[in-house]
């Protein structure tokens, strides 16, 4: 266990990379140390972020002030950590083994392999090997954890390349007898190292491994003491250890209305708190705020009181940056709409900054899934747009919504326009298009970018079975729509479909608050 700075790490350093659009952290000053040529691999989406897989670096960088230095760290592996708030000890360990084998494979092939200095390896080689806590910002994951399983990943490496040599041997020696023929096998790591800043978390990271190695006799060879390397810190300012500028929150329900929060903050650590209301009352509040003849302020500072407990609320109504995560029951609340009013913990902030709450702490939601595709296709950062506004619809059902259509084209405009994506990277669908264009477009490119805004209509399901009795999406012409299953149907995954059809402006607003829950409708879409 080594207690220092990472920048002067020599050998092969190992990294987990959570999925994001940006690097922060350690990630982005190691970026900075090889040259960049991880971000420029994130950019181009090459980069790994699911569990398992991996990427290596090779550290071509000189130093302008010493050109004779030889480069720090030698090269990098990163590794896939998936989304943020759902890693495993199991799953780290196995992802760690992966990446530790795709490394030892480059490391045998010589210089040219891995940044190494020494020619091919042979099989009785040794080979070492650093790397960062990684996954122990995240909800559910601590440095000790994290510990234990690279080092649980590491020896799982070791055991199968010695596996792979020695059935490599037997092999060989048979079919090659009296020819001379060779194994060549990979070497095994002989030395992990866990480089860690601060000295706090060090510490915690020394004793999960001393628990793994009592738990596991003769398996582990533990360094009786913590190393002190180049800068070490002693503990962080904040209780909490983020590797991003944002929070992660987590606002989970279960079928008693029961809300469980669990935060990842700069202040704070995975702490969960219960907040229980009616059920109906809730669906009341929330029908009601939802609905643009919603004309009450009070409304958002009454569902701010009722969905967030108080032992959360100075960390939801005191960040700058937040990421909500949410299932299928919390994610029909309109938590935008939801205002801290002058209950707020940051009362000078408040009092000068009228903002809305969502807008003024960056609130960004994401829906969490149990089911979801097994082979992602994401799109890439060159693919294209497509802009949909006011769909061809039967007049007689629907009103006209100039809205829509003027919204769609501005948003054209402003991605086709100077310093925007180029006018051939842009579909818009603005002229009365009717469901035959719009579905062939759909399929027709890969979209990085899809934005519909036009008439919407829920999914209607068999209140005993569940089963879908009316499909719904977005209003088509010929009494079709564009829905989930015309989403989850394209084989790229875009980064962000943006819908904007809760309003149905042929109804009065009493109408269309008994039979169309606009918030259940949107997160449905979003569940594609």
């Amino acid at each position: 266990m080594l207690n220092g700075n990472l920048s002067f790490v020599r050998c092969t350093l190992m990294v987990g990379h959570t999925r994001a659009l940006a690097l922060t952290g350690t990630e982005q000053v190691i970026n900075g140390l090889i040259g960049g040529g991880m971000k420029n691999s994130l950019d181009a989406g090459l980069y790994p972020d699911a569990p398992g897989s991996h990427q290596i670096f090779l550290n071509a960088r000189s130093d302008p002030d010493n050109p004779w230095r030889t480069p720090q760290p030698a090269s990098v592996v990163v590794v896939g950590l998936g989304e943020e708030g759902k890693l495993t000890e199991r799953e780290l360990t196995r992802t760690v083994c992966q990446g530790v084998i795709a490394w030892v494979q480059r490391v045998a092939e010589g210089p040219q392999g891995a940044g190494m200095t020494q020619g091919p390896m042979s099989a009785g080689g040794a080979v070492e090997l650093a790397a960062t806590l990684m996954g122990s910002g995240g909800v559910g994951m601590n440095a000790s954890n994290a510990a234990r399983a690279i080092a649980q990943g590491v020896r799982e490496a070791n055991c199968r390349l010695a596996a792979t040599a020695a059935a490599g041997a037997g092999a060989g020696a048979g079919a090659g007898a009296g020819t001379g023929a060779s194994t060549g096998g990979w070497p095994l790591v002989s030395h992990l190292t866990l480089v860690e800043l601060y000295l706090e978390r060090a510490s915690d990271a020394w004793h999960g491994l001393q628990v793994l190695a009592t738990a596991s006799p003769g398996l582990y060879d533990i360094a009786t003491t913590i190393h002190s390397g180049v800068g070490p810190l002693r503990r962080q300012i904040d209780s909490g250890y983020r590797g991003t500028d944002y929070d992660f929150i987590r606002a989970t329900s279960t079928t008693d209305g029961t809300i469980t929060f669990a935060l990842d903050t700069k202040r704070a650590r995975t702490e969960v708190r219960a907040q229980t209301t009616q059920g109906k009352l809730l669906a009341e509040l929330v029908r009601r705020a939802s609905s643009e003849a919603n004309q009450d302020p009070r409304l958002g500072n009454t569902l701010f009181q009722l969905l967030v407990p108080g032992e959360v609320e100075p960390f939801l109504a005191g960040t700058s940056r937040m990421l909500l995560e949410l299932d299928d029951r919390t994610a029909s609340i309109p938590w935008e709409l939801l205002d801290t009013g002058t209950h707020d913990q940051d009362q000078a902030r408040s009092q000068t900054d009228e903002r809305p709450w969502a807008i003024r702490t960056q609130l960004l939601r994401k829906l969490q899934q149990e089911h979801f595709r097994q082979q992602v296709q994401d799109a890439r950062a060159d693919d294209a747009v497509l802009v949909i506004g006011e769909p061809a619809v039967d007049t007689t059902l629907y009103a006209p919504l100039p809205g829509a259509k003027a919204e769609a084209q501005a948003v054209a405009d402003a991605l086709s326009g100077p310093g925007g994506l180029g006018a051939e990277r842009v579909t818009a669908l603005i002229d009365d298009n009717d469901a035959t264009s719009i579905i062939n477009a759909l399929f027709e490119r890969r979209y990085r970018i899809v934005h519909v805004a036009g008439h919407g209509e829920p999914v209607q399901r068999d209140p005993v079975t569940g089963k879908v009795t009316t499909r719904g999406g977005v209003v088509l012409s010929g009494g079709t729509f564009l829905g989930p299953d015309e989403i989850r149907s394209m084989r790229t995954v875009p980064e962000l479909v943006f819908v904007n059809c809760c309003h149905l402006a042929a109804r009065d607003a009493e109408q269309t608050l008994k039979r169309f829950d606009r918030a259940e409708f949107a997160w449905g879409v979003a569940d594609s």
